[in-house]
């Protein structure tokens, strides 16, 4: 099994990534060593996050104490809306490259498609990819309505990625399969739905994880991978972390993936109007 994925400008993506959200340092110091024990060495963050300041720190004393290069990590941050909005985009990216203390990001996102301002903020998105400083560039949260205004545009670069809410309840396959025909590789965050009830309590679900000898957000986690979708997995545990990414030894049948897709309910768990008007 292949544990990375290639963009369309060639640069590998792990197929599996570690959120951070909300983390501090001695978590995140756990949560990262556990990942790369796995070997997987990408992570997601954000100016909200809080973590964008102790995830560098944590990859600089691995670096040292384990002898890793900065080429092992995928490192990925956003901008925020509010960058968006107060005209802030080159501010924004040159300050999240300080609190990392990286002289480059693997990927740098479009946060939110924030109306009146996306197109224009992508266009200085665009540089910071054409000047090497963002290794890779794409958006989140982006429907078809914001995809159809963004190639009637005249952008630069195609978005290599899109990161948006994806899980058995949200399947979102007329959307994978439009990001797969123009080369853009698909993130989900909230890949296993927090484990809600619905999640957690499925019939389904419950049964495909016995039949694999495996957790429920195995399952899924492997689900989004044969989906050729890189699941975002976070969890402040470091011995979850570790099951979670023992997924990537499962293969799910044909028609076990197609059962897992007929759950689909068009579920949104994240409500982000609050910070993005008219989503």
């Amino acid at each position: 099994m292949n544990n990375r994925i290639k963009l369309s400008n060639g640069v590998s993506i792990p197929v599996v990534m570690v959120g951070t959200n909300g983390m501090d340092y001695l978590i995140l110091k756990s949560v990262v060593t556990a990942a790369i024990s796995r070997g997987f060495f990408a992570f997601d963050t954000a100016p909200n996050y809080i973590s964008e300041r102790y995830l560098g720190r944590v990859i600089k004393e691995l670096m040292s104490e384990y002898g890793y290069v900065r080429e092992d990590f995928f490192v990925q941050t956003k901008l925020d809306w509010k960058d968006q909005i107060n005209n802030n985009v080159e501010g924004a990216f040159k300050l999240s490259l300080e609190r990392l203390g990286l002289e480059y990001v693997d990927s740098y996102l479009m946060h939110w498609p924030y109306p009146d301002y996306y197109i224009k903020n992508w266009r200085q998105m665009e540089e910071f990819y054409i000047s090497g400083e963002a290794k890779s560039i794409g958006v989140c949260n982006f429907r078809e309505r914001h995809w159809s205004s963004f190639f009637s545009s005249d952008i630069k670069v195609i978005p290599h990625i899109s990161q948006i809410e994806i899980h058995p309840l949200r399947t979102c396959t007329t959307l994978l399969e439009f990001c797969k025909s123009r080369g853009i590789v698909t993130q989900a965050y909230s890949p296993i739905c927090k484990m809600i009830p619905q999640i957690r309590d499925n019939e389904v679900l419950a049964g495909l994880a016995s039949k694999y000898t495996c957790s429920i957000p195995q399952l899924i986690l492997k689900w989004h991978i044969q989906r050729e979708c890189v699941p975002i997995s976070k969890s402040t545990n470091p011995l979850r972390i570790i099951s979670n990414l023992d997924c990537i030894s499962l293969e799910i049948s044909e028609q076990d993936m197609i059962n897992i897709n007929t759950l689909n309910q068009d579920y949104k768990f994240m409500i982000e109007s609050w910070g993005c008007p008219g989503f």
